[in-house]
């Protein structure tokens, strides 16, 4: 790796481990117990319904989601970008989305906490957090829950100038998915996004927490993922034939720049809620009791693809 990649990387680490370290410490933080069921989503990136809008297409399964979790009693934390304020107004997202915002206060009142992301740092109402702590002597570790971006160069401290490129793509963006150039949701550059969650679970490993972010757009449970698991289960599977067809899967995730492992020990300490930009559904961590779940909604239902104990 040249000298200055390096640099960069470890200054990077540096700026994200500094600020994560002030806001776990910071007294002012929400601390919730595990006496009560949390919905976790994140980055839905609400927008002004034109074709730039890549929420748009997943709201009729948001509304279904919403309505599962508020009937089953569930608080609902939104970590971050919940709407899109880099490319469009906030006028303009709560017109389009006026009858789904209202759907949500209506089924939560209360029981929404909002964490703020880079997109939606400026959205009303007051009283986002920059992050929550769940403690709770059943679960062991404490839970952070924060969307991820603080500390690093273009989410954070230099977010004015990603702010004015964000805006001016919103132009293109339509045109580039028409003819194929890119496809919603657009997921950040993959190296910036291994490195956030390496980061991210080297902290929460090295400073006693679990960690719950959004931001990378990709779900990841228990430190593992989806590259992990595929190798596991091709390792342990005797059918030929099932394990070749788990190969290609393999290589799908390598040219795809999905072929994240991470390090050290499998403690299961960082987790990604993913987002509501899949081309097939919305992804979202449920926490009931001591137990997590990665769960998918589609337009069948909802899938467990991931469940463990805190204990």
């Amino acid at each position: 790796m040249p000298i200055f990649a390096m640099f960069c990387d470890r200054n990077l680490a540096g700026c994200v481990w500094s600020a994560l370290d002030c806001l776990s410490q910071n007294p002012s933080l929400p601390v919730l117990a595990l006496n009560r069921n949390y919905c976790i989503i994140s980055d839905f990136h609400l927008g002004d319904g034109s074709l730039a809008d890549n929420f748009a297409k997943n709201r009729d399964i948001a509304e279904d989601m919403l309505k599962y979790y508020s009937n089953s009693g569930y608080y609902l934390i939104i970590n971050g970008d919940f709407e899109e304020l880099w490319q469009f107004s906030c006028e303009s997202v709560r017109r389009e989305y006026h009858d789904f915002l209202l759907l949500l206060s209506t089924l939560f009142r209360d029981k929404i906490i909002r964490i703020y992301g880079n997109h939606d740092a400026s959205a009303p109402p007051a009283g986002l957090y920059p992050g929550i702590i769940i403690r709770d002597k059943k679960a062991g570790k404490p839970i952070l829950i924060t969307h991820g971006h603080l500390g690093s160069r273009e989410s954070d401290l230099y977010s004015w100038f990603s702010r004015l490129c964000v805006r001016l793509f919103r132009f293109f963006e339509p045109f580039c998915i028409k003819i194929g150039i890119i496809h919603p949701p657009v997921f950040k550059r993959y190296a910036y996004r291994h490195k956030f969650e390496y980061i991210h679970e080297s902290w929460a490993r090295e400073r006693g927490f679990r960690i719950i972010c959004g931001h990378s757009h990709r779900a990841v449970f228990a430190s593992r993922s989806y590259y992990d698991k595929l190798k596991e289960a091709r390792r342990h599977n005797p059918n030929s034939s099932q394990r070749f067809t788990i190969f290609l899967s393999l290589m799908k995730e390598i040219i795809r720049h999905r072929n994240v492992s991470f390090k050290g020990k499998p403690e299961g300490v960082y987790f990604n809620c993913g987002c509501g930009l899949y081309k097939r559904g919305i992804t979202a961590l449920e926490i009931q009791g001591v137990t997590i779940r990665l769960v998918k909604w589609e337009k069948r239902g909802r899938k467990v693809y991931g469940k463990m104990k805190l204990s």
